[in-house]
């Protein structure tokens, strides 16, 4: 026993020495092309990148614009401790809060500790992290749908773990973005940002409606269809094909129809259980549209 104790010891030892020289060889390695040559956007400046300009505010400018600050002062001055129904009180609590996806929990719970840890750190300060994996911001957005519930239902959990109650939140970290963006930059960021996407993971369909302005870019609209029964090559090159927007403008300017509508609207396909599409949403619709004195509908079913 006591000879193979030796020998693994040793093995150990020439295990760790191999793996000393690997890391030493990997310190040393070529670093002279980690740049790819392009410009940090506060670097940019004044400068355009695919028509947009630089700089961390307007103007290209790195200067935070004494209007903003004066604000965000204002906005901070007013943070103050509260009680559980959100009153002020001195012996009460202030809460911040992470909202957000994987990245945003990896790097806030390496945050807290430390924040935790300063010793000027205000002791009415509570930090709870909210962020969780997968929660992209188009699967929390809408409460209707079964991931939201989820999301937030977990945030209220460890914000009641901790002590505290949702009244009493007043800061958040927010780090969001929507998975799998299909389109160049500006227009993915451009896309109809008050409303979520459609949850494509409701595996019965998701019943919900989207509203879209008749001022829409049309090659900033996100095709949520996830079949696999059907080649999107087309609709993803032009949008037109599921939803015709461009082509009814045109419609418009030769005099061809009327008006368009201030808005339209845009359902999920694959609805498997449409119960409440026939319900609720599309008579929802209907009322709309008859609120607003459309005459004619066109239907594109995808």
């Amino acid at each position: 026993m006591r000879k193979f104790l030796s020998l693994s010891f040793i093995v150990f030892l020439l295990s760790a020495s191999l793996l000393s020289k690997t890391v030493r060889q990997v310190l040393a390695s070529d670093c002279s092309k980690t740049s790819v040559g392009f410009l940090s956007l506060n670097s940019l400046g004044a400068g355009l990148y695919k028509g947009k300009q630089g700089g961390l505010y307007p103007g290209g400018s790195n200067v935070r614009p004494a209007a903003h600050a004066g604000a965000g002062f204002q906005l901070a001055h007013s943070v103050t401790a509260l009680d559980a129904n959100g009153q002020p009180n001195a012996n009460g609590r202030i809460v911040l809060i992470s909202v957000g996806m994987s990245n945003t929990t990896q790097e806030f719970s390496t945050f807290k500790p430390m924040a935790d840890a300063d010793a000027v750190k205000n002791p009415r300060l509570v930090i709870v992290d909210g962020a969780q994996g997968g929660m992209s911001a188009d699967r929390i957005s809408d409460l209707n749908t079964a991931s939201a519930q989820q999301y937030w239902q977990t945030v209220d959990q460890r914000l009641s773990a901790a002590g505290v109650t949702p009244a009493q939140v007043q800061v958040a970290w927010v780090k969001e973005a929507d998975p799998g963006p299909t389109l160049d930059f500006p227009n993915d960021a451009l896309r109809t940002p008050e409303q979520a996407g459609f949850d494509s993971f409701l595996k019965s369909g998701y019943a919900s409606f989207r509203e879209i302005t008749n001022t829409a870019t049309t090659s900033a609209l996100i095709e949520a269809h996830k079949s696999d029964s059907f080649d999107h090559s087309g609709v993803q090159a032009d949008r037109n094909l599921a939803f015709p927007l461009d082509r009814f403008r045109e419609l418009v300017a030769r005099g061809a129809i009327g008006s368009l509508n201030h808005r339209h609207f845009s359902f999920m396909g694959s609805i498997l259980r449409p119960k409440r599409l026939i319900e609720e949403t599309a008579p929802q619709v209907a009322e709309r549209l008859r609120a607003d004195g459309v005459d004619v509908v066109f239907l594109t079913p995808v």
